[in-house]
């Protein structure tokens, strides 16, 4: 084999050793059912909306830490934002823990109307909530799509 041919073949084996590795990490990372608090009301850009705080429990079964700098994101009913929220503080998983972490977030009445009637117009009753956003840690963004699971 060639040098070039070498350096190749190294580092798709030192690519595929760090997805599996990656994998395997992300793999022992579970989530608890989502826990919705109700805090107030909060005017919107649209009107007003309900101040809500969310706690979603995280387990890492892992033998390392991951420090979290921030998340942000949408919680969606089906494809219809009806959400907005933020992490207020940074916050770490720790390893081997279940760390609840909390959202802060605003209920838009006006994104609510609008989703409750375009489930009318579509009979769409049942959609999954999911939760799609950003997290932050040291510097690097990893985006995420989370159905939730409320209990």
């Amino acid at each position: 084999m060639n040098r070039k041919t070498l350096i190749f073949v190294g580092l798709g084996v030192l690519a595929y050793v760090l997805f599996k590795k990656a994998t395997n990490i992300w793999g022992k990372i579970e989530y608890g059912y989502t826990k919705l608090r109700i805090k107030g009301i909060k005017t919107t850009p649209t009107g007003i909306g309900l101040e809500v705080k969310v706690i979603q429990p995280i387990t890492n079964k892992n033998n390392l830490s991951f420090p979290i700098e921030s998340i942000a994101g949408t919680m969606f009913y089906g494809r219809r934002p009806v959400a907005t929220f933020a992490t207020p503080a940074p916050v770490i998983i720790g390893a081997g823990q279940t760390t609840n972490i909390e959202f802060d977030g605003i209920l838009d009445f006006g994104q609510s109307a609008e989703t409750i009637q375009t489930m009318i117009q579509t009979g769409q009753w049942l959609q999954a909530l999911r939760f799609e956003g950003v997290a932050s840690s040291t510097g690097v963004a990893f985006p995420f799509d989370h159905t939730v699971s409320i209990g």
